[in-house]
């Protein structure tokens, strides 16, 4: 039997996904999928696994998302079969009661080419028991049990804290497991919370947050240290997350867990990091001093030539060592940064004549430099353009020229590094200013420990700006970031009626004639923008009773990945409750852009069907199609 038939008419309910991590778009669904879903076609094909699932069944959230994407991504990095955790899949449009079996287990199989090469995932739904749903110790959203002495026997089995509160955030339960690790009985924690507990440094912030968490009704998480009966401080992991009858928060379903292992851990490695830095630091500047010695004396060649190719060795070791230096600070919140104002085109040029004269092969071309003054460290801005620099010569081994361009824009100075090298898949795109993370972690064919980008994403960061990568594989890449000129950035214009709101960085307009309501997002976002122009949009759907958007990007430029999970945890939520049915996202041709729109409906909470295109026209149809 071909594959084609084996799916189409298989009794098991199956998907074929992309390997396009993370989207991990759905490819093609077999009739006993649509049984189970009872949605259409164009509800599933063509969307990311995560958001369709999410918007076609009920209790699907995204507090064990991260096994699930694992699991997702190790069937494509392994080539073998991987289990996800069991869940409840009832359709959104079905009554809960008429399902028999809602308990599907899925699994992933690889679907390779005859050289190995993975090219999609199989994920079937096999049925599964309810009991084994429970034996996985998942919580899950609006998850219910027949009597409350069935949850409470489960979770006194279970080797992990388990709490619940009240919708004000009293607490008014506890398992074994938390009376035995504080030494303490259920009546006594109960009677004094969790403040009696928590470590004086970590309980502003928990409080903070949890308040937060209580009034918009978002899914709580924060670290903070746990006082036990051995009168030892050790680190939790806590999350909990709302349980919802009728549309209201009832309870809040909560665990702690022990990571006092894993900081240990992660404090072990940040220490050796900065103890050998320190110690590789005084004999590396020695050597340097003896180097620069030995240059400044005429030698005959071949000395010479190693004199130098040892000097241009000892630089490169010396600047890892630094990288590890400042990857320590980092993590330890002790990189200092000294403030001045400074003539940023004059750093710039600084930089490039730096980077250049170590370059061989590359013409550093700068095609534009504003004069524009700001406020900063002049030495870790310089190490950004630095990093940027050395990063698009790296990897352009058989290109000549590295171009790089500054603006000022707005309030803003915008700087571009663009390479014609090798380019970036866009699987690699949004971890590159993760810690250690190289695009090509098979091959020693690229130096570098993957430090470069990390450390500078943390400095822009702490200077407000913000970065993002265009890319083509083969075609180069293009490296960009933005920083505010200065603290005092003038106030945007806007226009407003009671149909429409225009300012620079978004238009909204409510079409009475559809009931729809049309917003256009224009030029570069920053969280501030986003949250403001979420906040108007929000505004208008309340004020006409809005159940369907139009959300254009098609506009928009750079990266708004800072507020993505702002976007995704809390503001559609509060889009949800408002009214919001029907959320056509027509996405900007940037990648980064794409990206952040995807992490946002992936971390998305609610049951607003949202669905990306590229075109308006189709955007509209499919909103005329399901309203």
């Amino acid at each position: 039997m071909h594959f084609d038939q084996f799916f189409r008419f298989h009794p098991t309910p199956m998907l074929v996904l992309g390997i396009d991590m993370p989207s991990f778009t759905i490819m093609d669904v077999n009739d006993a999928f649509f049984q189970l879903s009872d949605v259409g076609k164009e509800l599933l094909i063509g969307q990311p696994f995560f958001s369709a699932m999410s918007a076609v069944f009920l209790h699907i959230n995204s507090d064990d998302e991260h096994v699930e994407r694992a699991a997702l991504t190790a069937v494509i990095e392994n080539a073998r079969q991987q289990e996800l955790p069991i869940r409840k899949y009832i359709s959104v449009s079905l009554d809960q009661h008429e399902v028999a079996d809602p308990y599907r287990k899925p699994c992933g199989l690889p679907l390779q080419e005859k050289d190995g090469t993975v090219t999609a995932i199989l994920l079937s739904f096999a049925k599964a028991s309810a009991a084994a749903h429970l034996d996985q110790s998942i919580i899950s959203n609006e998850e219910q049990f027949e009597t409350e002495s069935d949850f409470f026997n489960m979770a006194d089995i279970i080797p992990q804290q388990i709490w619940t509160s009240d919708p004000a955030g009293a607490i008014t339960y506890i398992n074994r497991r938390t009376s035995s690790y504080f030494g303490k009985s259920s009546a006594e924690i109960i009677g004094s919370g969790w403040q009696a507990f928590i470590h004086p440094a970590d309980l502003p912030g928990c409080l903070k947050t949890w308040s937060e968490c209580l009034e918009s009704g978002r899914s709580y998480e924060i670290e903070f240290r746990l006082l036990g009966r051995d009168q030892k401080y050790k680190w939790h992991l806590s999350r909990a997350i709302p349980v919802f009858k009728n549309g209201s928060i009832i309870k809040w379903l909560g665990t702690n867990t022990d990571i006092e292992d894993h900081k240990e851990s992660e404090r072990k490695k940040d220490e050796f990091i900065s103890i050998a830095s320190h110690e590789l630091k005084t004999p590396l500047t020695s050597l340097r001093a003896y180097m620069q010695l030995l240059e400044r004396h005429e030698v005959t060649e071949p000395a010479g030539k190693f004199i130098r190719n040892s000097m241009r060795q000892l630089l490169r070791l010396e600047g890892h060592v630094n990288d590890f230096l400042d990857v320590s600070k980092i993590s330890n919140g002790k990189l200092i940064y000294n403030i001045s104002t400074f003539d940023f085109s004059e750093m710039l040029k600084d930089a490039v004549e730096s980077v250049q004269q170590s370059s061989l092969n590359h013409k550093i071309i700068i095609e534009n430099n504003e004069q524009v003054t700001i406020q900063g460290d002049r030495h870790r801005l310089e190490q950004v353009i630095t990093n940027f620099l050395t990063n698009a010569i790296k990897y352009s081994p058989n290109a000549q020229e590295v171009i790089i361009s500054s603006e000022h824009q707005q309030d803003h100075v915008m700087v571009s590094v663009k390479d014609f090298g090798i380019g970036i898949e866009n699987n690699h795109l949004e971890h590159l200013f993760d810690r250690f993370y190289r695009v090509d972690n098979t091959s020693s064919r690229y130096e570098g420990l993957g430090l470069g980008l990390y450390i500078s994403s943390e400095i822009l960061k702490r200077h407000g700006g913000t970065f993002w990568i265009e890319s083509e594989p083969g075609q180069g890449s293009i490296f960009f970031f933005r920083l505010p000129v200065s603290e005092n950035i003038s106030d945007a214009q806007y226009v407003t009626t009671d149909d429409a709101f225009v300012s620079d960085s978004i238009t909204i307009v409510f079409k009475e004639n559809t009931a729809l309501l049309e917003v256009n997002w224009k030029g570069y976002q920053t969280f501030k923008t986003v949250q403001a122009g979420g906040a108007m949009i929000l505004e208008f759907v309340r004020r006409h009773n809005v159940t369907k958007v139009v959300n254009d990007n098609r506009e928009v430029l750079g990266s708004w990945s800072d507020a993505a999970e702002w976007a995704g945890k809390e503001w559609f939520p509060m889009m949800d409750e408002a009214g919001v049915r029907l959320f056509a996202w027509i996405q900007s041709p940037t990648t980064f852009s794409k990206l952040s729109a995807e992490k946002s409906v992936d971390l998305k909470v609610g049951n607003v069907v949202t669905q990306f295109f590229t075109i308006k026209e189709e955007a509209l149809v499919w909103i005329a199609e399901n309203s």
